[in-house]
Protein backbone atom coordinates (compact mmCIF):
# COMPACT_ATOMS: atom_id res chain seq x y z
CA UNK A 1 0.00 0.00 0.00
CA UNK A 2 1.36 3.28 -0.85
CA UNK A 3 1.05 6.42 1.37
CA UNK A 4 2.93 9.96 2.07
CA UNK A 5 6.03 10.97 3.85
CA UNK A 6 4.90 14.21 4.96
CA UNK A 7 7.71 16.88 5.17
CA UNK A 8 7.00 20.40 7.24
CA UNK A 9 8.18 22.00 4.10
CA UNK A 10 4.84 20.70 1.66
CA UNK A 11 2.26 22.68 3.89
CA UNK A 12 -0.06 24.85 1.50
CA UNK A 13 -3.25 25.47 2.35
CA UNK A 14 -5.52 24.69 4.81
CA UNK A 15 -9.26 24.88 3.47
CA UNK A 16 -12.28 23.66 5.68
CA UNK A 17 -9.60 21.54 7.96
CA UNK A 18 -7.73 20.03 4.96
CA UNK A 19 -4.47 20.19 4.61
CA UNK A 20 -2.84 20.14 1.03
CA UNK A 21 0.89 18.41 0.85
CA UNK A 22 3.05 16.60 -1.65
CA UNK A 23 4.69 13.47 -0.86
CA UNK A 24 7.23 11.02 -2.38
CA UNK A 25 5.50 7.36 -2.11
CA UNK A 26 6.78 5.01 0.24
CA UNK A 27 5.94 1.34 0.80
CA UNK A 28 4.28 0.65 4.64
CA UNK A 29 3.22 -2.47 5.71
CA UNK A 30 -0.24 -3.19 6.63
CA UNK A 31 -0.85 -2.79 10.31
CA UNK A 32 -4.25 -4.40 12.24
CA UNK A 33 -5.83 -2.52 14.50
CA UNK A 34 -7.60 -4.00 17.42
CA UNK A 35 -10.43 -5.57 16.64
CA UNK A 36 -13.49 -3.32 16.90
CA UNK A 37 -16.44 -1.95 14.79
CA UNK A 38 -16.61 -0.59 11.44
CA UNK A 39 -16.75 2.81 10.14
CA UNK A 40 -17.94 4.01 7.46
CA UNK A 41 -16.07 7.27 5.77
CA UNK A 42 -17.45 9.41 3.64
CA UNK A 43 -17.58 12.53 1.88
CA UNK A 44 -16.69 14.75 -1.50
CA UNK A 45 -13.15 15.54 -2.82
CA UNK A 46 -13.36 18.82 -4.48
CA UNK A 47 -11.08 21.15 -6.49
CA UNK A 48 -11.57 24.41 -7.95
CA UNK A 49 -11.34 24.05 -11.17
CA UNK A 50 -10.18 27.45 -13.67
CA UNK A 51 -12.89 28.51 -15.87
CA UNK A 52 -11.03 28.57 -19.85
CA UNK A 53 -12.31 32.12 -21.70
CA UNK A 54 -11.91 34.26 -24.80
CA UNK A 55 -9.26 35.89 -23.13
CA UNK A 56 -7.53 32.51 -21.33
CA UNK A 57 -7.91 31.16 -17.93
CA UNK A 58 -10.70 33.11 -15.55
CA UNK A 59 -8.50 33.09 -12.66
CA UNK A 60 -10.41 35.20 -10.83
CA UNK A 61 -13.55 32.50 -11.15
CA UNK A 62 -12.96 29.58 -9.90
CA UNK A 63 -15.49 26.63 -9.66
CA UNK A 64 -15.76 24.17 -7.34
CA UNK A 65 -15.65 20.79 -9.17
CA UNK A 66 -15.80 16.77 -8.00
CA UNK A 67 -12.61 15.04 -8.54
CA UNK A 68 -13.76 12.20 -10.20
CA UNK A 69 -11.74 8.96 -10.27
CA UNK A 70 -8.92 9.82 -7.47
CA UNK A 71 -7.56 7.84 -5.07
CA UNK A 72 -8.81 8.42 -1.53
CA UNK A 73 -6.67 6.68 1.96
CA UNK A 74 -8.14 6.27 5.22
CA UNK A 75 -4.77 6.97 7.14
CA UNK A 76 -3.77 5.97 10.93
CA UNK A 77 -2.04 8.87 12.69
CA UNK A 78 0.71 8.99 13.33
CA UNK A 79 1.77 5.91 11.70
CA UNK A 80 0.83 6.46 7.92
CA UNK A 81 -0.36 3.02 7.93
CA UNK A 82 -3.60 3.02 5.04
CA UNK A 83 -6.74 0.96 6.83
CA UNK A 84 -8.81 1.29 3.44
CA UNK A 85 -8.87 2.94 0.42
CA UNK A 86 -10.92 3.65 -2.80
CA UNK A 87 -11.82 5.95 -5.85
CA UNK A 88 -14.21 8.85 -5.87
CA UNK A 89 -17.60 8.63 -7.85
CA UNK A 90 -18.30 11.04 -10.95
CA UNK A 91 -19.38 13.44 -8.12
CA UNK A 92 -16.03 13.17 -6.31
CA UNK A 93 -18.04 11.29 -3.41
CA UNK A 94 -16.16 8.72 -2.11
CA UNK A 95 -17.22 5.76 0.49
CA UNK A 96 -14.65 3.70 2.42
CA UNK A 97 -15.45 1.40 5.29
CA UNK A 98 -12.35 0.47 7.68
CA UNK A 99 -12.88 -1.65 10.97
CA UNK A 100 -11.29 0.31 13.53
CA UNK A 101 -9.69 0.72 17.03
CA UNK A 102 -11.46 2.33 19.64
CA UNK A 103 -8.36 4.69 20.27
CA UNK A 104 -7.21 4.95 16.71
CA UNK A 105 -6.56 8.29 15.57
CA UNK A 106 -6.83 9.03 11.55
CA UNK A 107 -6.62 11.53 8.96
CA UNK A 108 -8.66 11.17 5.27
CA UNK A 109 -5.83 11.87 2.35
CA UNK A 110 -7.18 11.95 -1.32
CA UNK A 111 -4.30 11.55 -4.19
CA UNK A 112 -4.11 13.61 -7.77
CA UNK A 113 -4.09 9.31 -8.52
CA UNK A 114 -6.41 7.51 -11.04
CA UNK A 115 -6.24 3.85 -11.86
CA UNK A 116 -3.71 3.71 -13.88
CA UNK A 117 -1.86 7.27 -13.50
CA UNK A 118 0.01 9.66 -10.97
CA UNK A 119 0.57 13.23 -10.87
CA UNK A 120 4.06 13.96 -9.86
CA UNK A 121 6.27 16.71 -9.25
CA UNK A 122 8.26 16.93 -12.44
CA UNK A 123 11.70 17.94 -10.54
CA UNK A 124 11.86 15.35 -7.63
CA UNK A 125 8.17 13.06 -8.87
CA UNK A 126 6.92 13.85 -5.10
CA UNK A 127 3.13 13.15 -5.65
CA UNK A 128 0.37 15.83 -5.07
CA UNK A 129 -2.26 14.84 -2.12
CA UNK A 130 -4.43 16.74 0.50
CA UNK A 131 -5.05 15.49 3.80
CA UNK A 132 -7.71 16.05 6.82
CA UNK A 133 -6.64 17.27 10.30
CA UNK A 134 -5.89 14.04 11.97
CA UNK A 135 -9.20 12.66 14.44
CA UNK A 136 -10.42 9.99 16.26
CA UNK A 137 -13.78 8.65 14.97
CA UNK A 138 -14.26 6.86 18.48
CA UNK A 139 -17.82 5.05 18.70
CA UNK A 140 -18.96 6.57 15.55
CA UNK A 141 -20.43 4.54 12.35
CA UNK A 142 -20.10 6.99 9.98
CA UNK A 143 -17.78 9.77 9.18
CA UNK A 144 -18.00 12.42 7.11
CA UNK A 145 -14.74 14.78 5.79
CA UNK A 146 -15.13 16.50 2.79
CA UNK A 147 -11.44 18.02 1.23
CA UNK A 148 -11.49 20.78 -1.01
CA UNK A 149 -8.08 21.91 -3.11
CA UNK A 150 -7.76 25.32 -3.98
CA UNK A 151 -6.11 27.21 -6.90
CA UNK A 152 -4.20 29.63 -4.50
CA UNK A 153 -2.49 26.28 -3.65
CA UNK A 154 -1.72 25.38 -6.83
CA UNK A 155 -2.43 21.67 -6.12
CA UNK A 156 -6.03 21.86 -7.61
CA UNK A 157 -4.00 22.10 -10.67
CA UNK A 158 -2.73 18.36 -10.14
CA UNK A 159 -6.02 16.88 -9.22
CA UNK A 160 -7.69 18.63 -12.83
CA UNK A 161 -4.70 16.60 -14.59
CA UNK A 162 -6.15 13.43 -12.51
CA UNK A 163 -10.10 13.90 -13.37
CA UNK A 164 -9.02 14.66 -17.09
CA UNK A 165 -7.24 11.37 -17.24
CA UNK A 166 -10.59 9.42 -15.19
CA UNK A 167 -12.49 11.00 -18.48
CA UNK A 168 -10.45 10.34 -20.93
CA UNK A 169 -10.40 6.18 -19.26
CA UNK A 170 -13.82 6.55 -19.00
CA UNK A 171 -14.24 7.31 -23.22
CA UNK A 172 -12.21 4.49 -23.83
CA UNK A 173 -14.07 1.95 -21.97
CA UNK A 174 -17.07 3.16 -23.41
CA UNK A 175 -15.57 1.11 -26.60
CA UNK A 176 -13.72 -1.22 -24.31
CA UNK A 177 -15.09 -1.92 -21.27
CA UNK A 178 -12.73 -4.84 -19.97
CA UNK A 179 -9.63 -2.15 -21.42
CA UNK A 180 -6.63 -2.89 -19.12
CA UNK A 181 -4.89 0.38 -18.97
CA UNK A 182 -0.92 0.49 -18.51
CA UNK A 183 0.60 2.48 -15.99
CA UNK A 184 1.53 6.56 -16.50
CA UNK A 185 3.07 9.35 -14.75
CA UNK A 186 2.63 12.70 -15.47
CA UNK A 187 4.89 15.23 -14.23
CA UNK A 188 4.01 18.72 -13.67
CA UNK A 189 4.47 21.37 -11.14
CA UNK A 190 4.67 25.38 -10.71
CA UNK A 191 8.05 25.48 -12.13
CA UNK A 192 8.17 23.60 -14.80
CA UNK A 193 8.62 24.97 -18.22
CA UNK A 194 10.07 22.24 -20.47
CA UNK A 195 6.83 21.63 -22.81
CA UNK A 196 3.59 19.43 -22.71
CA UNK A 197 4.80 15.89 -24.37
CA UNK A 198 5.09 12.35 -23.77
CA UNK A 199 7.82 10.23 -23.92
CA UNK A 200 6.26 7.03 -25.15
CA UNK A 201 9.68 4.17 -23.86
CA UNK A 202 9.00 5.74 -20.78
CA UNK A 203 5.35 5.63 -19.79
CA UNK A 204 5.57 9.46 -18.87
CA UNK A 205 4.21 12.85 -20.15
CA UNK A 206 5.50 15.98 -18.82
CA UNK A 207 2.74 19.39 -18.58
CA UNK A 208 3.65 22.80 -18.24
CA UNK A 209 3.07 24.79 -14.96
CA UNK A 210 4.62 27.81 -14.66
CA UNK A 211 1.51 30.07 -15.19
CA UNK A 212 3.77 33.40 -15.71
CA UNK A 213 3.85 31.54 -19.33
CA UNK A 214 2.48 28.76 -20.09
CA UNK A 215 0.38 26.40 -17.76
CA UNK A 216 -1.59 23.80 -18.89
CA UNK A 217 -2.99 21.77 -15.69
CA UNK A 218 -6.37 23.58 -16.85
CA UNK A 219 -6.42 23.33 -20.73
CA UNK A 220 -8.05 20.02 -20.71
CA UNK A 221 -7.54 19.33 -24.68
CA UNK A 222 -3.87 19.62 -23.97
CA UNK A 223 -3.77 17.13 -21.14
CA UNK A 224 -6.01 14.73 -22.74
CA UNK A 225 -4.02 15.36 -26.57
CA UNK A 226 -0.68 14.26 -24.86
CA UNK A 227 -2.96 11.06 -23.12
CA UNK A 228 -4.09 10.38 -26.58
CA UNK A 229 -0.48 10.02 -27.82
CA UNK A 230 0.24 7.39 -24.34
CA UNK A 231 -3.05 5.12 -26.12
CA UNK A 232 -1.37 5.38 -29.40
CA UNK A 233 2.02 3.77 -28.39
CA UNK A 234 -0.64 1.19 -26.08
CA UNK A 235 -3.05 -0.29 -27.95
CA UNK A 236 -2.40 1.18 -31.81
CA UNK A 237 1.34 2.16 -33.58
CA UNK A 238 2.49 5.35 -33.18
CA UNK A 239 5.03 5.65 -36.52
CA UNK A 240 5.75 9.26 -36.09
CA UNK A 241 9.05 10.65 -36.76
CA UNK A 242 8.32 13.26 -34.22
CA UNK A 243 9.76 16.69 -33.96
CA UNK A 244 7.93 20.75 -34.20
CA UNK A 245 4.65 20.71 -35.57
CA UNK A 246 2.56 23.43 -36.34
CA UNK A 247 -0.70 24.81 -38.02
CA UNK A 248 -0.91 25.33 -42.06
CA UNK A 249 2.73 22.73 -42.07
CA UNK A 250 2.56 20.07 -44.79
CA UNK A 251 4.09 17.61 -42.73
CA UNK A 252 5.18 13.99 -42.57
CA UNK A 253 1.82 11.86 -43.15
CA UNK A 254 2.89 9.85 -39.90
CA UNK A 255 3.25 13.27 -38.09
CA UNK A 256 0.31 14.49 -39.00
CA UNK A 257 -1.75 11.76 -38.02
CA UNK A 258 -0.16 11.10 -34.74
CA UNK A 259 -1.00 14.94 -33.37
CA UNK A 260 -4.30 15.10 -35.66
CA UNK A 261 -5.42 12.05 -33.20
CA UNK A 262 -3.82 13.43 -29.88
CA UNK A 263 -6.24 16.78 -31.13
CA UNK A 264 -9.34 14.66 -31.98
CA UNK A 265 -9.14 12.40 -28.39
CA UNK A 266 -8.83 15.63 -26.96
CA UNK A 267 -11.96 17.17 -28.20
CA UNK A 268 -13.47 13.76 -27.57
CA UNK A 269 -12.81 13.90 -24.13
CA UNK A 270 -13.99 17.44 -23.25
CA UNK A 271 -16.58 16.71 -25.51
CA UNK A 272 -15.69 20.11 -27.10
CA UNK A 273 -14.69 20.37 -30.58
CA UNK A 274 -13.18 23.96 -29.87
CA UNK A 275 -9.48 23.04 -28.66
CA UNK A 276 -8.41 25.89 -26.82
CA UNK A 277 -4.62 26.41 -25.44
CA UNK A 278 -3.89 28.89 -23.01
CA UNK A 279 -1.22 31.26 -21.69
CA UNK A 280 0.38 34.09 -20.76
CA UNK A 281 2.18 37.16 -22.47
CA UNK A 282 3.08 40.22 -20.65
CA UNK A 283 1.66 39.38 -17.83
CA UNK A 284 -1.97 38.63 -19.00
CA UNK A 285 -3.82 35.78 -20.20
CA UNK A 286 -3.93 34.56 -23.34
CA UNK A 287 -5.45 32.21 -25.79
CA UNK A 288 -1.99 30.82 -27.58
CA UNK A 289 -3.84 28.43 -29.68
CA UNK A 290 -7.59 28.22 -30.50
CA UNK A 291 -8.89 25.23 -32.92
CA UNK A 292 -12.31 24.54 -34.18
CA UNK A 293 -12.27 21.29 -35.34
CA UNK A 294 -15.76 21.44 -36.81
CA UNK A 295 -13.96 24.10 -39.75
CA UNK A 296 -13.16 21.87 -42.79
CA UNK A 297 -10.54 24.11 -43.90
CA UNK A 298 -9.84 27.27 -41.93
CA UNK A 299 -7.96 29.93 -42.82
CA UNK A 300 -4.26 29.34 -43.17
CA UNK A 301 -4.26 25.45 -43.47
CA UNK A 302 -2.86 23.29 -46.06
CA UNK A 303 -5.27 20.39 -46.38
CA UNK A 304 -4.47 17.05 -47.03
CA UNK A 305 -3.15 13.66 -45.49
CA UNK A 306 -0.15 16.57 -43.99
CA UNK A 307 -2.47 18.71 -42.59
CA UNK A 308 -2.76 17.60 -38.34
CA UNK A 309 -6.08 19.62 -38.97
CA UNK A 310 -7.37 18.03 -41.68
CA UNK A 311 -7.20 14.67 -39.47
CA UNK A 312 -8.23 15.88 -36.60
CA UNK A 313 -11.25 17.65 -38.14
CA UNK A 314 -11.99 14.39 -39.89
CA UNK A 315 -12.04 12.19 -37.01
CA UNK A 316 -14.25 14.59 -35.21
CA UNK A 317 -16.74 14.69 -38.20
CA UNK A 318 -17.32 10.78 -38.12
CA UNK A 319 -17.36 10.82 -34.42
CA UNK A 320 -19.78 13.73 -33.97
CA UNK A 321 -22.96 12.62 -32.47
CA UNK A 322 -24.79 15.31 -34.94
CA UNK A 323 -25.79 15.30 -38.41
CA UNK A 324 -24.03 18.46 -40.38
CA UNK A 325 -24.10 19.16 -43.71
CA UNK A 326 -20.83 17.94 -45.17
CA UNK A 327 -20.52 15.54 -42.43
CA UNK A 328 -23.50 12.95 -41.79
CA UNK A 329 -21.40 10.50 -40.78
CA UNK A 330 -22.34 9.39 -36.94
CA UNK A 331 -20.40 6.73 -36.10
CA UNK A 332 -19.78 7.52 -32.21
CA UNK A 333 -15.98 6.51 -30.72
CA UNK A 334 -16.71 2.79 -30.74
CA UNK A 335 -15.73 1.64 -34.18
CA UNK A 336 -13.30 4.75 -34.17
CA UNK A 337 -11.56 2.93 -31.61
CA UNK A 338 -11.74 -0.35 -32.91
CA UNK A 339 -10.33 1.38 -35.80
CA UNK A 340 -7.50 2.71 -34.12
CA UNK A 341 -6.69 -0.57 -32.37
CA UNK A 342 -6.56 -2.34 -35.62
CA UNK A 343 -3.92 0.00 -36.91
CA UNK A 344 -1.25 -2.00 -34.72
CA UNK A 345 -1.24 -4.27 -37.04
CA UNK A 346 -0.53 -1.79 -39.93
CA UNK A 347 2.75 -0.43 -41.42
CA UNK A 348 3.36 3.34 -41.09
CA UNK A 349 0.50 4.40 -39.83
CA UNK A 350 -1.33 7.49 -41.47
CA UNK A 351 -4.98 8.77 -41.97
CA UNK A 352 -5.40 6.81 -45.32
CA UNK A 353 -4.90 3.87 -43.63
CA UNK A 354 -6.84 4.49 -41.01
CA UNK A 355 -9.84 5.08 -43.36
CA UNK A 356 -9.35 1.96 -45.17
CA UNK A 357 -9.59 0.25 -41.37
CA UNK A 358 -12.67 1.76 -40.97
CA UNK A 359 -14.45 1.72 -44.20
CA UNK A 360 -13.64 -2.32 -43.95
CA UNK A 361 -15.57 -2.31 -40.58
CA UNK A 362 -18.51 0.09 -41.07
CA UNK A 363 -18.96 -0.20 -44.74
CA UNK A 364 -19.54 3.34 -44.91
CA UNK A 365 -17.09 3.91 -47.79
CA UNK A 366 -18.87 6.89 -49.92
CA UNK A 367 -19.85 8.96 -46.32
CA UNK A 368 -16.28 8.81 -45.32
CA UNK A 369 -15.02 9.48 -48.42
CA UNK A 370 -16.99 12.61 -48.59
CA UNK A 371 -15.10 13.69 -45.22
CA UNK A 372 -11.94 13.33 -47.05
CA UNK A 373 -13.04 15.39 -49.63
CA UNK A 374 -14.29 18.31 -47.45
CA UNK A 375 -10.25 18.53 -46.68
CA UNK A 376 -9.09 18.32 -50.31
CA UNK A 377 -8.48 14.91 -49.87
CA UNK A 378 -9.68 12.62 -53.13
CA UNK A 379 -9.31 9.40 -51.96
CA UNK A 380 -12.35 6.34 -51.62
CA UNK A 381 -11.79 4.07 -48.47
CA UNK A 382 -11.48 0.66 -48.77
CA UNK A 383 -11.08 0.55 -52.73
CA UNK A 384 -6.94 1.00 -52.60
CA UNK A 385 -6.90 3.30 -56.03
CA UNK A 386 -3.79 4.80 -56.39
CA UNK A 387 -3.71 7.99 -54.11
CA UNK A 388 -3.44 11.86 -55.23
CA UNK A 389 0.00 12.30 -52.83
CA UNK A 390 0.43 7.96 -52.36
CA UNK A 391 2.39 7.78 -49.10
CA UNK A 392 4.32 5.86 -49.07
CA UNK A 393 4.57 5.13 -53.15
CA UNK A 394 5.05 1.58 -54.31
CA UNK A 395 8.46 -0.12 -55.71
CA UNK A 396 8.20 -2.09 -57.97
CA UNK A 397 10.99 -4.95 -58.49
CA UNK A 398 12.87 -4.21 -61.66
CA UNK A 399 11.19 -0.76 -62.28
CA UNK A 400 12.99 2.61 -61.66
CA UNK A 401 11.56 5.44 -59.99
CA UNK A 402 12.39 8.89 -59.77
CA UNK A 403 11.90 11.36 -57.17
CA UNK A 404 13.39 14.59 -55.46
CA UNK A 405 13.66 15.76 -51.56
CA UNK A 406 14.30 19.05 -50.13
CA UNK A 407 15.32 20.03 -46.69
CA UNK A 408 17.41 23.38 -47.68
CA UNK A 409 14.09 25.36 -48.54
CA UNK A 410 12.67 24.62 -45.14
CA UNK A 411 15.29 23.48 -42.44
CA UNK A 412 12.95 20.42 -41.31
CA UNK A 413 13.25 16.92 -41.57
CA UNK A 414 9.53 16.18 -40.98
CA UNK A 415 8.20 17.97 -43.34
CA UNK A 416 6.58 16.15 -46.81
CA UNK A 417 8.94 16.07 -49.34
CA UNK A 418 11.95 16.44 -46.93
CA UNK A 419 12.10 12.45 -47.54
CA UNK A 420 10.31 9.97 -50.37
CA UNK A 421 9.12 6.92 -48.96
CA UNK A 422 8.37 3.59 -50.90
CA UNK A 423 7.31 0.31 -50.17
CA UNK A 424 7.39 -3.21 -51.26
CA UNK A 425 7.08 -6.35 -49.93
CA UNK A 426 9.06 -9.50 -50.27
CA UNK A 427 7.48 -12.74 -51.37
CA UNK A 428 10.01 -14.84 -50.04
CA UNK A 429 13.31 -14.96 -48.57
CA UNK A 430 16.18 -14.07 -50.34
CA UNK A 431 19.17 -11.31 -51.51
CA UNK A 432 17.39 -7.79 -52.23
CA UNK A 433 19.74 -4.83 -53.49
CA UNK A 434 17.91 -1.21 -53.47
CA UNK A 435 20.37 1.39 -55.52
CA UNK A 436 20.01 5.08 -55.31
CA UNK A 437 21.23 7.84 -57.81
CA UNK A 438 21.90 11.45 -57.14
CA UNK A 439 21.08 13.23 -60.53
CA UNK A 440 20.96 16.69 -59.70
CA UNK A 441 20.83 19.60 -57.30
CA UNK A 442 20.50 23.47 -57.23
CA UNK A 443 23.55 23.69 -55.21
CA UNK A 444 25.42 20.47 -55.56
CA UNK A 445 27.46 21.78 -52.53
CA UNK A 446 24.31 20.71 -50.92
CA UNK A 447 23.52 17.21 -52.59
CA UNK A 448 23.93 14.41 -49.75
CA UNK A 449 20.86 12.19 -50.37
CA UNK A 450 21.04 8.91 -48.03
CA UNK A 451 18.99 5.77 -47.98
CA UNK A 452 17.21 3.96 -45.34
CA UNK A 453 15.62 0.71 -45.07
CA UNK A 454 12.66 -0.33 -42.20
CA UNK A 455 10.86 -3.40 -41.76
CA UNK A 456 6.72 -3.43 -40.92
CA UNK A 457 7.23 -2.43 -37.29
CA UNK A 458 8.81 1.14 -38.26
CA UNK A 459 12.71 -0.75 -37.19
CA UNK A 460 15.83 -0.11 -39.19
CA UNK A 461 17.02 -2.98 -41.52
CA UNK A 462 19.81 -0.79 -43.26
CA UNK A 463 21.08 2.13 -44.29
CA UNK A 464 23.96 3.69 -46.78
CA UNK A 465 24.81 7.54 -45.50
CA UNK A 466 28.02 8.07 -46.85
CA UNK A 467 29.23 11.51 -47.64
CA UNK A 468 28.30 11.51 -51.43
CA UNK A 469 26.95 14.36 -54.41
CA UNK A 470 25.56 14.61 -57.61
CA UNK A 471 26.23 11.58 -59.53
CA UNK A 472 27.44 9.51 -56.65
CA UNK A 473 25.67 6.06 -55.70
CA UNK A 474 24.50 5.03 -52.26
CA UNK A 475 23.29 1.09 -52.20
CA UNK A 476 21.97 -1.69 -49.83
CA UNK A 477 22.17 -5.05 -50.33
CA UNK A 478 21.57 -8.26 -48.03
CA UNK A 479 18.91 -10.92 -47.56
CA UNK A 480 15.30 -10.02 -46.45
CA UNK A 481 12.95 -12.28 -44.64
CA UNK A 482 9.36 -12.01 -46.27
CA UNK A 483 7.28 -9.28 -45.47
CA UNK A 484 6.67 -5.43 -46.13
CA UNK A 485 9.59 -3.08 -46.10
CA UNK A 486 9.83 0.67 -46.44
CA UNK A 487 12.88 2.81 -48.10
CA UNK A 488 13.60 6.15 -47.38
CA UNK A 489 15.22 8.58 -49.27
CA UNK A 490 16.41 11.27 -46.93
CA UNK A 491 17.51 14.91 -47.72
CA UNK A 492 19.08 15.43 -44.48
CA UNK A 493 21.78 13.92 -42.04
CA UNK A 494 23.48 14.35 -38.72
CA UNK A 495 20.39 15.95 -37.31
CA UNK A 496 19.57 15.58 -33.43
CA UNK A 497 15.87 16.41 -34.22
CA UNK A 498 13.32 18.36 -36.70
CA UNK A 499 15.56 21.69 -37.04
CA UNK A 500 18.18 21.97 -39.67
CA UNK A 501 21.35 23.29 -39.77
CA UNK A 502 22.66 24.64 -43.06
CA UNK A 503 25.33 21.73 -43.32
CA UNK A 504 22.93 19.12 -42.41
CA UNK A 505 20.11 20.08 -44.68
CA UNK A 506 20.35 19.00 -48.14
CA UNK A 507 18.44 18.96 -51.58
CA UNK A 508 18.37 17.17 -55.01
CA UNK A 509 16.75 14.66 -57.63
CA UNK A 510 17.70 11.11 -57.52
CA UNK A 511 16.63 7.26 -59.10
CA UNK A 512 15.95 4.51 -57.17
CA UNK A 513 15.88 0.91 -58.44
CA UNK A 514 15.04 -2.18 -56.51
CA UNK A 515 15.20 -5.80 -56.75
CA UNK A 516 14.17 -8.65 -54.93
Amino acid sequence: MIVSIHRAASLLHRPARALLLLGVATALAWARPAAGQTTSFRGTILYEKIPVGRNGLDLENPVPTPAAGVKVEIVASPARTVLGSGFTDEKGGYSIPVRMGRQTQVYVRALAQTENAQVVRAGDRAEFSMVSEPFAPGRTRTVQRDLLATDSSRVAGAFNIAATIHRANALVRSARPDVELPRVEIRWDTTYMGGSFFREREGVAYINGRRGRDSDEYDDHVIAHEYGHFLMSSFSRESSPGGSHGFGEQLDPRLAWSEGWGNFFGAATTGSAHYIDTGMTRGRQVVLVSMDLEDDVPTGDRPGIWSEHSVAGVLWDWFDDTAEEGDPVMLGFIPLWNAFAELGKEPDVYLLRFANVLAAATKQNRLLAAGLAARGIAYPPGEEPPAPQPFPEPLTSGTPVEGAVDSRRTRRSNLWGSSAHYWFVVPEAGQVSITMKIVEARDTAHADLDLYLYDAAGESVAHSNAVNGVGDTERISRRLEPGYYRVEVRSWSNSNGARLSDRTAHQGTFTLLARY
